[in-house]
């Protein structure tokens, strides 16, 4: 369990969607973190790790991690603190990522979410934006097309990015944040996870950019809500390269997950430090 060591510990919540890359990174955030090469190191032990050490052994063998059941629903606390003294607990609330389809699907929040975003210092969005295509409209697409009306209608259904703006529309409502004034905003991190599965026009841009292009809406929205000074946007590579669940990634294997995963900062400039978007949302940058 996190301790409350400080009136100064920064607490962040981690936020995704399911497929969005939070086990991965956590496995390899985790793997970072007890190092004693990272400027952030643990500082307790953190609290149910079952899922991120399963995923650590499967990517140790060259192997992806296993999806994060939906049965998952216990918190994962992780005390860490900086080489300065500086304090972050970071939560994985209910990581299984289907819990927040539930959330919005019946619009019931559960009391632990409703305490972490009244309580939280940062909250730290995780979006596949390689999942994510802008679809044509009638600005976009040609007379002709318009004419011709479907045969079959598609159900009807959010995108990721709808979903995520109404998640973050409600956490700040059960928060009390007043938007217009901006009083009781948190600060955001926007991670835009699996990077290197990207088209290369888009490898080569900065990671704002990159948003604006493949989620516009959610984009939007934050830099309509979030002060330039409360919020950020980064890339995140946390294994370069994709994985099988079956078949072995020897190079992988051999060389281990610690000489993997990057951070995107901008148009071309990364590093290896995947602790760079908890010092983000942190403040600390």
């Amino acid at each position: 369990m996190a301790m409350p060591e400080s009136a100064n510990t920064r607490t962040v919540m981690v936020i995704g969607e399911s497929n969005a890359g939070k086990t991965h990174y956590g496995a390899q955030l985790l793997q970072r973190l007890n190092s004693q090469k990272s400027v952030l190191q643990m500082r307790a032990m953190p609290s149910n790790m079952t899922a991120f050490e399963a995923a650590m052994r499967r990517i140790h063998d060259g192997l992806a991690a296993e999806h994060t059941s939906a049965t998952v629903s216990a918190d994962s606390e992780w005390p860490i603190t900086a080489a300065d003294g500086q304090m972050l607990d970071l939560i994985w609330p209910e990581y299984g990522g289907e819990q927040l389809n539930d959330i919005l699907v019946n619009r019931q929040v559960p009391a632990t979410w409703r305490d972490r975003a009244r309580t939280s210092d940062g909250w730290l969005v995780l979006a596949r934006a390689n999942h994510h295509e802008v679809d044509g409209d009638f600005m976009s697409r040609p007379l002709s097309q318009l004419k011709q009306a479907p045969t079959v209608q598609p159900p009807y259904r959010h995108t990721s990015q709808a979903r995520l703006i109404e998640l973050l529309q409600m956490l700040l409502f059960m928060r009390g944040a007043d938007v217009v004034a901006g009083r009781g905003i948190p600060r955001l991190a926007v991670v835009l996870s699996c990077w290197d599965e990207l088209p290369a026009d888009l490898i080569a841009r900065g990671p704002p950019d990159v948003l604006r292009t493949r989620m516009p809406m959610l984009a939007q929205f934050v830099e309509s809500v979030w002060p330039a000074n409360l919020r950020s946007t980064l890339g995140l590579s946390a294994l370069e390269r994709a994985l099988d669940d079956k078949v072995v990634d020897e190079d992988f294997r051999d060389r281990g997950p610690e000489a993997f995963g990057y951070t995107v900062l901008g148009p071309n400039a990364r590093t290896p430090d995947l602790c760079i978007p908890l010092e983000h949302i942190a403040g600390w940058r």
